[in-house]
């Protein structure tokens, strides 16, 4: 059960000498809540004239693991934890986004990176605002044709393929439909970077189980990879094509029949959804570009 308190409309921080208002609570992460906020921006020498509000993606560190209190200012206390480690998850976070903030000359579909640090005894990033719905309320409110899945699934995998080929140690990891933000175009943004890059073969555990593969959940770190990346979009073509929650233990019980008739009348999506979901990683696609092209097959007639 999840009983965070989040900040309020109206809540107010400080980064890096600005100003953030809090607007609304966007989603509950494992171990952070993203807000919609604003930024009071000057244009010049603090002339109020020249100052307007700018929207970001506020996300804060506020982990459901680690129970904690929020006192009347908004400062989070956590009274039996060291969240030093957490926190270096953010720092993580922090370092990666600026690193593909640099490589993403392209627009490859990833906020920038408006600010970030330590405020009220817990760690803040502020990304360009996205307007948009979450993918998770975008899948719970619509039932996804082929043409729609095939539209927003391509762009997703192009959006990993992406941070793939930055660095070949770079994962994500912990990649759900509530990483994902769906514009009124239906162009997709991936704006949450949790796990990222793995390090001196050591990485802190940080996943959604229905979403992440088999060997991250089992920290099975000889077997985590980029091909982990390619489960967890497996995960969420299941849920886009099926309508239901994705499900690791029903994944690994299939038998390979993910999709019945019913669902799958014009494309049997159980094909590709053997080649993503199956538990040994060796037998997946191996790239995010294999994956692309098997979508351009698969969907040859569209």
């Amino acid at each position: 059960m999840d009983n965070r308190i989040p900040l309020k409309p109206g809540d107010t921080l400080f980064l890096s000498n600005d100003t953030y208002t809090i607007n609304r609570l966007l989603a509950k992460g494992g171990t952070s809540l993203i807000y919609e906020a604003e930024r009071l921006y000057c244009d010049g020498e603090n002339d109020p004239k020249s100052c307007f509000n700018k929207k970001v993606l506020l996300k804060e560190l506020a982990p459901l693991s680690v129970p904690f209190t929020r006192s009347g200012s908004g400062e989070l206390v956590f009274p039996d934890a060291d969240v030093s480690a957490l926190k270096q998850l953010f720092e993580n976070e922090i370092e990666s986004l600026a690193i593909i903030q640099e490589k993403n000359t392209q627009s490859n579909r990833i906020p920038d990176m408006d600010s970030y640090g330590e405020y009220n005894n817990t760690v803040y990033i502020a990304m360009n605002h996205i307007k948009g719905e979450l993918l998770s309320d975008y899948l719970r409110d619509k039932k996804m044709t082929d043409f729609e899945i095939r539209d927003i699934f391509t762009q997703m995998v192009r959006v990993v393929g992406f941070l793939h080929s930055i660095d070949e140690d770079y994962c994500h990891l912990d990649m759900k439909p509530n990483n994902f933000i769906v514009d009124a175009l239906d162009s997709v943004y991936l704006f949450d970077f949790g796990s990222s890059i793995i390090e001196d073969e050591t990485w802190i555990n940080n996943y959604t189980e229905d979403y992440s593969a088999p060997e991250v959940v089992y920290n099975m770190l000889e077997q985590v990879g980029q091909r982990s990346d390619i489960y967890s979009l497996g995960a969420i073509l299941y849920e886009m094509v099926t309508g239901e929650r994705a499900s690791m233990d029903r994944f690994l019980l299939s038998g390979g029949r993910y999709c019945d008739k019913g669902r799958c009348q014009r494309y049997d999506y159980n094909a590709l959804l053997r080649r993503m979901l199956t538990e040994d990683a060796a037998l997946r696609f191996q790239t995010a570009g294999e994956v692309s092209a098997a979508l351009e097959r698969f969907y040859g007639d569209i």
